[in-house]
């Protein structure tokens, strides 16, 4: 009788397997041609097998495990170099850090334009008092 084993191996394919899953599931969502295609029962489905397969990496009985050498023994791949000075790990940190970047300029582009929009809606309302639209006892008389 078979076990169910985890392994890196099993990690691997579980999280490349969800990756793939959340691609069609963020096409799915993203794209509203695919909403005739695709019913909330589809969609529903799709996300818990994704959420199942992140929190149960396993190998199934009959699943077949192929070892790739090089991309399982991760301090093996990490130190491998690629140029003269640069090994996979420092290009995969670089990449890390260019994207981690990114997201940050781009965070603080929508808090500062989230900002101007406020601003911009304070100065063009009206501000009025709620004793003006109804009796309200003074302490009760805040702006609207």
């Amino acid at each position: 009788m078979h076990e169910l084993r985890f392994s890196f191996s099993s990690l691997f394919i579980a999280l490349v397997m969800s990756t793939i899953l959340n691609l069609f599931l963020n096409y799915i969502l993203t794209h509203s041609k695919s909403y005739r295609l695709f019913r909330i029962d589809v969609i529903s489905i799709l996300a818990v097998l994704i959420c199942l397969r992140l929190l149960f990496p396993i190998e199934l009985p009959f699943t077949v495990t192929v070892c790739i050498g090089l991309f399982m023994n991760m301090d093996q791949f990490l130190e491998m170099p690629v140029t003269d000075s640069w090994t996979a790990e420092n290009i995969l940190l670089f990449i890390w850090l260019i994207g981690s970047l990114v997201s940050l300029i781009r965070y603080l582009s929508r808090i500062h334009y989230t900002g101007k929009v406020y601003r911009m809606i304070q100065q063009h309302s009206s501000h009025h008092k709620v004793s003006e639209f109804m009796p309200v006892p003074d302490k009760d008389d805040y702006e609207v």
